[in-house]
């Protein structure tokens, strides 16, 4: 069986990471609607639903701290994603903490 490419993570994970993205935000980026929250400017929480509309199911619900340079990650569709959203974090941080709460299957 074919997986689903998620070769927009990166490009997503570089926009998220980026100096100018605030990290209060909503938007659509490669068909998939993007939800962006924090309480800091240190720490973001992302959850990406599977198209353009906010009420689509999630396919990944995650966080990320800048400072401790931890990512938790609540939520995967399927482990192809969560490896590539660990991998995407891993090109632009040294060294990350990762914890995986869970991930589920469609």
């Amino acid at each position: 069986m074919k997986t689903k490419a998620y070769k927009f993570i990166k490009r997503l994970i570089d926009r998220i990471t980026s100096v100018s993205q605030s990290n209060n935000d909503t938007f659509v980026y490669y068909g998939q609607s993007v939800i962006l929250q924090s309480g800091t400017r240190d720490f973001v929480s992302v959850t990406i639903k599977e198209n353009e509309d906010v009420c689509s199911a999630s396919i990944a619900d995650f966080s990320f701290d800048f400072w401790t340079k931890k990512l938790i990650i609540d939520y995967a569709v399927n482990r192809e994603l969560e490896k590539e959203i660990i991998n995407s974090f891993r090109k632009f941080y040294n060294q990350i903490n990762i914890k995986s709460k869970r991930h589920g299957n469609r």
